[in-house]
């Protein structure tokens, strides 16, 4: 889907669908076909659910399009789609733009270097250039329970940390036990740091921090609501906090010769070709809390939009 123009009526909904595929970032715009109209937009991932990141976008013309840039850490393979409702006053038309990257993205840790792993998906040869760097810090934990009974997960706020994000999922079937499911942050004193219970499976928390969360230890209190009471069943939810630090750090590309020194590495790839690009790690500039590695990104900048996926930079092999 590229380029669909479509008209929606006055409060009326429609929807566009697109296939996209695991590790391959992508990027949808919708814009209006004038200066007074507006949109209201949201992307929705296989199965319905709203999409993670930012969503629920407003649309205008031009430099006020609604663009859904999303990492390949969030692409979900299957059919996803965009929904736009009308102006409650005035109907309007609209150009949904969706881009695919060329590429699919990947890195793993091994010994003292970071492996970026770019796959050319396109069907004609491509050239980009390509980056690696440092976030912050990722944890990642399962929680096992059973029945309604509430689990939590303990972990310290970096002072460094200038955002915070807390990922929860639970497996798809197991989703309609639930009537609902509890999220909340909490201090040591027992206040709300954050909350959002799940709506769906899969939920995220996003959390701007300051000084006052500087050093704070909290908890990540997990509270299902079961749909039969007796229900005591083990149950096992996925959760994943990641910190972020005000700034990234690059890593030097490993050059081969008389060691790392350029922060970027040009590629380019025949179709369906793969290449690996190697770049020094360093140790992580922020002290990590327990349980926690680094977190990074990989780039690729082509002529259009630059495509990322982050991941989790553990001492041992790790593509997610």
């Amino acid at each position: 889907m590229t380029g669909v123009q479509t008209c929606a009526l006055p409060i009326s909904t429609e929807r566009l669908f697109f296939r996209a595929e695991e590790g391959r970032p992508f990027q949808v715009r919708i814009e209006t076909g004038g200066v007074f109209q507006r949109m209201f937009t949201n992307l929705h991932q296989p199965g319905g659910a709203p999409y993670l990141g930012e969503n629920g976008i407003p649309a205008g013309p031009q430099d006020d399009a609604a663009v859904y840039q999303v990492d390949g850490r969030d692409v979900v393979a299957g059919i996803y789609q965009i929904a736009t409702a009308g102006s409650p006053v005035a109907p309007g038309n609209m150009t949904v733009r969706l881009r695919h990257a060329p590429f699919r993205l990947a890195a793993q840790r091994t010994d003292g270097a970071v492996q970026l792993i770019v796959t050319n998906l396109s069907a004609v040869p491509q050239k980009a250039k390509t980056r690696v760097a440092l976030l912050g810090a990722v944890r990642r934990a399962t929680i096992q329970g059973a029945g309604g009974e509430e689990r939590r997960l303990s972990f310290t706020i970096p002072a460094w940390a200038r955002f915070m994000e807390l990922d929860v999922s639970l497996p798809p079937d197991d989703w309609s036990r639930f009537t609902d499911y509890g999220v909340t942050v909490l201090d040591e004193l027992g206040r709300v740091v954050a909350d959002s219970p799940l709506n769906y499976a899969s939920g995220r928390i996003r959390q701007v921090l300051g000084p006052a969360h500087a050093g704070l230890p909290v908890v990540v209190s997990l509270m299902p609501g079961l749909a039969d009471t007796s229900d005591t069943a083990p149950w096992e939810a996925a959760v994943a906090v990641r910190f972020y630090a005000g700034s990234a750090v690059p890593l030097e590309a490993s050059t081969g010769v008389g060691g790392g020194e350029e922060m970027s590495v040009v590629v380019s790839l025949p179709a369906g070709k793969t290449d690996t690009t190697t770049f020094v790690m360093r140790p992580s500039p922020w002290e990590l809390g327990s349980g926690f590695v680094p977190l990074g990104i990989v780039m690729t900048e082509t002529r259009g939009p630059t495509w990322t996926r982050e991941v989790a930079l553990p001492p041992r092999p790790e593509t997610r």
